[in-house]
């Protein structure tokens, strides 16, 4: 899978080469290399880092890193421009933060398009607001497989310019003590560490036709407000129930029995709307044992399973439902929901009962229109 690795930056570049140091370490080095930050960032980065002289090239020759296995250039710089369209020199106002964040939401958006990609996300450099908008767009585009990485670096040499990355042969650094008194440091006793930060992708739960284009955060947090009902599916064919994208096998028997409820909830002739939080359609033991309720579970049973004749099954089977075995089976059923899904959500798509005995009723919680059967 390749690595990509997007970062924000200052006047500091420093912190691109502590960050490439860092991953070199863990052997995750990126194959591609991207960089947003103001005018001043990038002529910083251009002077400091590219050239015969600059540290970029000194890094991947004392690491010997084939410069041709990262695409990383001046090219890869992108300045954000202001309002008025012409090249940030600050973050000194609202408005150029929200060119910086939108900047920020453009490149997480393109990277993340492409499936086979792992991208680490960088915002240890500029000013804290900088790193702040690479995070948001991380949390909103961001994959599982993505990372919010912050660098930390020793504090003598962190506020050392002409200190870029430990080199493997030790060298002495010129530092400053806090009365800005010179002294000198072997760079062997630099410490950087990457540190993962804690990461929680929204990206799921963002509807398809707001990841068609880049958007505000705004409008992809108002969509995660309104997002739609998830959908209850049932696919017999498959012998599986899909929720919030998670796939459960259920065992035959247990399918059959799901199924029947499903279809009397999606069937029902129900005056209320919506169809939420109703129980019209539940019903009790005597209704569920009836013999054209129990014909319908059983021809059920047998279009998920058609080799297996009913009466080679099990007396306490599903073929031979009895009051004295259904509430076993709906035990059963619902445990593996709850194995499946966890009880929160268990609670939404099990098979639900309501009512006191002798009068208790069953039945689906979900409406009709939450509820698909695929046979």
């Amino acid at each position: 899978m390749k690595r990509v690795l997007l970062a924000v930056c200052g006047l500091a570049p420093q912190v691109l080469t502590e960050t490439l140091y860092g991953l070199h370490q863990q052997n995750r080095l990126p194959s591609i290399v991207r960089v947003i930050s103001t005018r001043p960032g990038v002529d910083a980065c251009l002077s400091q880092l590219f050239g015969p002289q600059g540290a970029y090239p000194q890094f991947l020759k004392d690491y010997q890193v084939d410069a041709e296995s990262i695409d990383f250039s001046s090219q890869s710089l992108k300045c954000v421009n202001n309002v008025q369209g012409h090249p940030l020199g600050d973050i000194c106002e609202e408005d150029d933060n929200r060119c910086f964040l939108r900047a920020c939401m453009q490149a997480a958006f393109e990277l993340s398009r492409e499936p086979e990609t792992t991208i680490f996300y960088s915002i240890a450099g500029g000013r804290k607001t900088m790193g702040s908008c690479l995070s948001l767009a991380a949390q909103l585009y961001g994959r599982p497989q993505d990372r919010i990485y912050h660098v930390l670096v020793s504090p003598e040499f962190e506020s050392c310019r002409d200190f870029f990355y430990p080199p493997p042969q030790s060298r002495l650094i010129q530092l400053y003590d806090s009365k800005q008194q010179p002294y000198q440091k072997e760079s062997c006793f630099a410490q950087i560490r990457l540190i993962t930060m804690p990461f929680f992708s929204l990206r799921e739960r963002i509807t398809d036709p707001l990841l068609q284009q880049a958007e505000t955060p705004a409008t992809l947090m108002a969509s995660l407000v309104i997002d739609a009902k998830p959908q209850l599916q049932i696919d017999m064919r498959g012998r599986k129930v899909i929720w919030k994208t998670r796939e459960a096998d259920l065992p035959p028997s247990l399918l059959a029995l799901y199924a029947f409820f499903a279809e009397l909830k999606k069937t029902a002739q129900c005056e209320l709307q919506p169809c939420v939080g109703c129980s019209e359609c539940y019903l009790d033991l005597p209704q569920i044992l009836k013999n054209n309720n129990l014909d319908r579970i059983a021809q059920i049973y047998q279009q998920i399973r058609p080799e297996r004749e009913l009466v080679s099954m099990s007396s306490t089977g599903i073929g031979s439902l009895s009051a004295e075995n259904f509430n076993s089976t709906r035990s059963k059923l619902n445990k593996q929901l709850e194995e499946a899904y966890g009880s929160y959500e268990k609670n939404s798509i099990q098979l639900d009962k309501q009512g006191q005995k002798p009068g208790v009723r069953y039945g689906l919680h979900l409406s009709r229109q939450q509820i698909t059967l695929s046979w």
